[in-house]
Formats: C-alpha cells, sequence, structure tokens
C-alpha cells in the first residue's frame, strides 16, 4: 500500500534530484540535436487538466495526487483553499458563448461583471479608453474573435477580420497605455486551427477570419505583459463545450502558459470512434527530423506551366528563383536528360525595377535562366487589387503551374506608437493580397497548379514591436490550413532572418554582431533553402526556417516569474529542455506538474503519434477497432460532428 504522507516535501525533493540527472544529459544532446538544424514544426499534443472546482484548488489537487504516486505515496486533498471573486470585462460574442461561460462559472469566482455586447464594429478608441478607465479588472474576455462574417466572399471576410482587428488594436493599445487596468486575458477563436475537411467545407473562407488574432496576441503577451490566453474553440453551440471552457478561463494555475484548443470532448459516436481529435490540446514547436523522416514527401519543379512570384524584385523573390533554377539542374543531370524544363518563371511586383543592391541576383537567375532555356521576365502586378490578380491570373489559367507569394512590407512600432493606418498597409501587401489571389484561384481553374507558398514570418509567434506584422502572417498561415484541409495546395513558411540578402546586406557591423549574438542569429542562404527543402518533406501545411544560438536560448528561458515566460518556455520544451523552476512551493502547481511532465511523462519527438498534425498529414491512419468493454462508452448525440 502507498504510504500516506503530511507534505509534498519529499516528492518533490526526489523529482529535482531527477531533474537535474536528466538535465546533465539532456542538455548536451538537445544541444547536438538543434546545432545546424534549420526547420521546426507545429503539432498540438492533448493535455488532459482537472475541471476547476469552487476553491480554485483542482489543479493543486491533481498535482499532489501525480508527484506522490510517482514516489509510491498518497496525497492528501489540498485544504483550505479559496478563490477570490473577480470583477471581469466582456466583449461578448454574438452567440452567446461568453454569457453562458460566465453563467457556469464556478461558484464565487466571479465578482462584478460587465459584458459589451456592441458588435466589434461599432467599438472605437474611445469607447475602450472609457471602459477601462472606469476601473481595474481581474479579467478581459473576448469573444468577438468567435463571430463569423455575413458570407464566405472574401470582401466580407476581409471586411469583418478589419473590424475585429481593428477594435483589438485598441483595446491592446488602451491597456498598454493605461499600465494595471487589467491583470489577465482571455481571448477565444473558432476552429482557427481546424483540419477537418467536413469543418472547412461547412464553413468556407469564413474559418480564417480570426486567423489574425493568434498572431497579434503573440506580440501582445510580450508587449503587455500579463497573462494571455488564447483558446480556439470548436463548438459555440454546444453545451457540453461549456465545462472546458469554464476550466480554461478560470483556472488560474494554467491560464496563459499554452496556447490551447478544445475539441470536441467525446471520442464515440454510436457505439463507432470518431476519427478526429478530441479533448484538450496544447501547441508545441518540434524539430522536423521525425516528421521529414515518417512523410518523405518529395517535391520537384514542374517540367512545364508557369511559375510566378509575387515581389519578385525583392531579394527573397530573387532567391526563390535562383532555388528554382538551380533544383531544374539538378533534376536533369538526375534524370540523364529526360527531365526537360519548359516552364517559365515571371516575377511580379508593382514597379518591375530591380534595386542596385538586387541587381547581381537578378543577372544570377537570368544566367542560369539561360543555361537551361527557361524564360524569366520581370512584370507589374499590384497584389493589392483584386482586380489586377483577376487580370494575371486569367492572362496564365490555365497554365499556372506554382505560386510564391513574397511580398511584403514591414510598419514596425511598440504599442504606443502603433497605427491602424500601418495595419492596413501591413495587412493589403501579405494576407489580403494572399486572400484576393485564393479567390482568383477558385474562378479561374489551373489544374496543374502543384503549389502555392505563402511567406509568413517567424514573428507570428510574437515579435516585439510587430503586432501588425505577426497578425498578417498568422492569417497566411490559417488560409495555408484551409486550403490543405480541402485539397489544395498551399504551404506557409515562417522565415526567420535571412543574413545575405535584404535588409542585412546592408547592415552595419554593430547591429549584425548584436542579432548574431541573439537567440535566433541570422541563417545564410544556403541555411535557409536547407530549412525549406526540410519543411516540403514534413508535408505539413505549414512549418518555419530559423537556427538557434543554443547557448542563448537557454540562457534566454530560465527565468519563470511571469506567464509570458513560461508561455515560451512551453512552446519549445519539445526541442529545449525545460530548466528547473525557480522554486517548488507546494501551491506552485504549474510548475510542479511541468517538472512531473518532463521527468515521467516527457514529450519525446520520437514518439509523435498523438499529435493532431502528425495523424492527419504525416502517418495518417484508420480508427482503431472498437473493443467489446467500450460499448457503454456511446455518447449520444443528434449529429455526428463535422
Amino acid at each position: 500500500m502507498p504510504r500516506a504522507f503530511e507534505d509534498l516535501q519529499p516528492c518533490l525533493d526526489y523529482g529535482k534530484k531527477a531533474f537535474e540527472a536528466i538535465m546533465k544529459k539532456d542538455i548536451p544532446e538537445a544541444a547536438a540535436a538543434i546545432e545546424g538544424h534549420c526547420t521546426f514544426v507545429w503539432d498540438w499534443v492533448p493535455e488532459e487538466m482537472p475541471m476547476e472546482n469552487d476553491s480554485g484548488t483542482a489543479m493543486v489537487d491533481a498535482v499532489r495526487e501525480i508527484v506522490a504516486n510517482s514516489c509510491c505515496q498518497t496525497a492528501p486533498k489540498a485544504t483550505g483553499g479559496s478563490a477570490e471573486a473577480e470583477d471581469i470585462l466582456v466583449f461578448a460574442d454574438q452567440a452567446g458563448l461568453c454569457q453562458r461561460i460566465l453563467e457556469k462559472a464556478p461558484e464565487g469566482r466571479v465578482g462584478s461583471k460587465k459584458i459589451i455586447t456592441k458588435p466589434p464594429r461599432l467599438l472605437t478608441a474611445e469607447d475602450c479608453q472609457t471602459l477601462l478607465q472606469k476601473g481595474k479588472y481581474d479579467l478581459v474576455l473576448v469573444g468577438s474573435g468567435l463571430d463569423p462574417p455575413k458570407s464566405n466572399s472574401t470582401a466580407d471576410v476581409i471586411a469583418h477580420q478589419s473590424a475585429v482587428d481593428k477594435f483589438l488594436f485598441h483595446l491592446l493599445q488602451t491597456m498598454n497605455l493605461n499600465e494595471g487596468c487589467a491583470q489577465r486575458m482571455a481571448v477565444l477563436t473558432h476552429d482557427t486551427f481546424s483540419t477537418v475537411e467536413e469543418t472547412h467545407k461547412q464553413r468556407g473562407l469564413s474559418i480564417v477570419t480570426g486567423s489574425t488574432i493568434f498572431g497579434m496576441m503573440n506580440t501582445a503577451r510580450q508587449e503587455l505583459g500579463i497573462p494571455l490566453h488564447v483558446v480556439d474553440v470548436e463548438y459555440v453551440d454546444r453545451p457540453d463545450m461549456i465545462p472546458n471552457l469554464v476550466s480554461e478561463i478560470f483556472r488560474l494555475n494554467t491560464f496563459g502558459v499554452n496556447t490551447v484548443r478544445q475539441c470536441w470532448p467525446y471520442r464515440l459516436y454510436r457505439g463507432m470512434r470518431v476519427n478526429r481529435p478530441t479533448g484538450r490540446f496544447i501547441y508545441r514547436q518540434m524539430l522536423s527530423h521525425a516528421f521529414e523522416k515518417k512523410a518523405a514527401k518529395t517535391w520537384d519543379v514542374p517540367s512545364e506551366g508557369i511559375i510566378a512570384i509575387s515581389g519578385g524584385n525583392g531579394a527573397l523573390g530573387l532567391v526563390m528563383g535562383t532555388w528554382l533554377l538551380t533544383r531544374a539542374e539538378q533534376q536533369v543531370k538526375a534524370s540523364g536528360g529526360e527531365y526537360k524544363p519548359r516552364f517559365s518563371i515571371q516575377f511580379m511586383s508593382r514597379s518591375a525595377k530591380i534595386s542596385d543592391l538586387n541587381v547581381p541576383l537578378w543577372n544570377k537567375v537570368q544566367s542560369k535562366a539561360d543555361a537551361l532555356g527557361v524564360s524569366v521576365v520581370q512584370g507589374k502586378m499590384d497584389m493589392g487589387s483584386q482586380s489586377a490578380i483577376d487580370k494575371f491570373v486569367q492572362e496564365v489559367t490555365p497554365n499556372l503551374a506554382g505560386f510564391i507569394h513574397s511580398a511584403g512590407v514591414l510598419q514596425d512600432s511598440m504599442l504606443p506608437n502603433q497605427t491602424w493606418e500601418k495595419f492596413e498597409a501591413v495587412y493589403d501587401s501579405k494576407h489580403r493580397a494572399a486572400l484576393l489571389l485564393h479567390d482568383a484561384l477558385e474562378r479561374y481553374d489551373n489544374p496543374n497548379l502543384k503549389f502555392f507558398w505563402v511567406f509568413s514570418s517567424t514573428s507570428a509567434y510574437g515579435n516585439m514591436g510587430q503586432v501588425n506584422y505577426s497578425a498578417s502572417n498568422t492569417c497566411l498561415d490559417g488560409l495555408a490550413r484551409h486550403r490543405v484541409s480541402l485539397g489544395k495546395p498551399c504551404t506557409a513558411i515562417h522565415w526567420g532572418a535571412w543574413g545575405e540578402v535584404g535588409m542585412a546586406a546592408t547592415m552595419d557591423d554593430v547591429m549584425r554582431n548584436r542579432v548574431m549574438m541573439g537567440p535566433m542569429p541570422y541563417f545564410t542562404v544556403a541555411q535557409g533553402l536547407q530549412g525549406l527543402e526540410g519543411g516540403l518533406r514534413s508535408g505539413l501545411p505549414e512549418f518555419s526556417v530559423f537556427i538557434v544560438n543554443t547557448p542563448v536560448m537557454f540562457g534566454m528561458i530560465q527565468g519563470d516569474q511571469g506567464s509570458g515566460m513560461r508561455y515560451m518556455r512551453n512552446s519549445s520544451s519539445v526541442w529545449l529542455p525545460t530548466p528547473l523552476p525557480s522554486a517548488f512551493e507546494r501551491d506552485n502547481a504549474y510548475d510542479i506538474y511541468r517538472m512531473y511532465r518532463y521527468i515521467f511523462a516527457p514529450y519525446v519527438e520520437e514518439d509523435r503519434n498523438e499529435g493532431i498534425l502528425w495523424n492527419q498529414f504525416v502517418d495518417p491512419a484508420p480508427p482503431p477497432k472498437i473493443e467489446d468493454e467500450e460499448a457503454d462508452q456511446v455518447i449520444e448525440v443528434d449529429f455526428l460532428p463535422c
């Protein structure tokens, strides 16, 4: 029989010693695995959590039991716990999900509440300032991202997305300027991260509307410095989702330390296992090794057709053109001359003019193209205009074989100095242009379109001063998931910092050295292309390309004083072993739980079979057969969730 004990300290002491022993081995191994690796992927892994109780001790009780059981002991329940009532400001969704969450909140946890039902398009900066200046709120709950646009048309999606994002920008800016007006913030989105085909068919392009919110909140988390919790909800109209969402909002131990996806909680339907994700999932970044090895997707330059590159007079567009031609050369040699490149590349931009800095890159493109007998031209196209995009797509239809959307502009500012006009400039050139192109491709059939790449950025996961750029990039990611879920080509690549082209090529030595001594230094063109090829082998709709300065990165995640730091530690914990928490206090439940996960049930890359994207895109398998003993687990519902 397990022996009882009065305090968790013996377990914590044991865990600390075990953790230290593991870290002596794992840190060097992790550093070796990261060294020279350029490709990182994201996946959703399951993480069960206890349902929150009235006293707020559910997490503490669960952790005490977990840690005690790991040491063959038994832990008494926490006593004397009491969670204070919170003053809450709610920007409600039109379907009423936020109100239902508050109605089912643990008893005594909601103090005063102010619910704003006015739609985002009618909320101004002055409204946000007035609301937040009236008092300090313990929690700001935002459900505006749950509301759908009027229709699936690109115009309606862009209009509704702009209204929500403009309101959120004003809200974040107000919170930044009025420090202390909010202690924590929860933001709900609806199926932004879904990869279920039926869901995308049902909702259409509107499913990408809220995808900007993820990136916006990732940067806001860094600039505001408060716990900021993003929860992607599968269903907004099912009562059986409410208990999980209530716990997500009111379980303070886990608030803001992960991005969470809450899927339909049941795995059986009328005696049949549903082949789809169920339960609570958290977002994790991983090295691509296992994904590349298992998926082993091949990618070749098409032999015929037109390949277009937006931002084609820029450094990155020219690097991509050179790489395509180099790959074609390799395919000619590998095939013994059977592969004959008859494709052409159109480098599209508003001016079609090559800057003096990029002339050597263009000359290299022309030289390689001439040797292969491939046509390359600089052409004009305004990616911010639907009519201009339509005209281009109509002209190349049905011969478009590939499109690389590398265009984009930066309009960086910290929240106090950021403006909506800067948002508009970034959005127009980046994700709105991609949405307009998607719209044109839906109307003009190009049956041999092999690839459609949209160039995102690692800023999608948060970067100071880039709240607009982060948002726009995660919409590109959402578009890639939408198209791939419907069987259409699209890949979003989150680029890190290129070191030999673009702005980096003219950077002074002091600034360059500063970047190179940071956690994610510049990579060479060769490393960037190596990362691109690795990501393509994974077959995933999105992946990241960057390199890591391992000692600096380890140093950055040592602290765990705030939820922002914990969020970074958790998101990278699969490939960057999580250091010891700063303290092992019996009430510090989440730190103890993280220690447990790493020591006794670690996330290991070789065992990615629970990841949603792994199961769907890398190693899909039919649903397992139901065993007889599971017959009593049938859940009676009126319909099969899509």
